[in-house]
């Protein structure tokens, strides 16, 4: 009866589970779903990629110019003589960047 009907069918299991949400505004058309997956594939990922691959590289750049612009060598100071405010320093500036980088692509 109605448990081997939920199994077969998904929109009964989850209402089933969640009687209070209708599974209609949740589950795709099978229509909608191959278009998700079409944009996913062709225009979310790649561009996602893009994204994560020039936010990196721009966080890296500053960084290497907080250290051309320090007195000293900040790569030496973090890692070989283990100074903390150098460090708390470089993570900021990386942070901050970071932040200016999603506030340009979600904005």
């Amino acid at each position: 009866g109605g448990a081997k009907e939920s199994r077969e069918n998904p929109a009964v299991f989850c209402n089933s589970l969640f009687p209070s949400l209708d599974y209609k505004f949740w589950m795709l058309p099978p229509l909608f779903a191959n278009l998700f997956w079409e944009h996913l594939a062709t225009e979310a990922l790649p561009a996602t990629l893009i994204y994560s691959l020039a936010g990196i590289l721009l966080a890296l750049g500053g960084f290497r110019l907080l250290d051309w612009l320090t007195p000293g060598d900040l790569n030496k100071k973090i890692f070989e003589e283990g100074n903390i405010a150098a460090a708390i320093l470089g993570a900021a500036l990386v942070l901050g960047i970071c932040a200016i980088i999603v506030a340009s692509i979600a904005g």
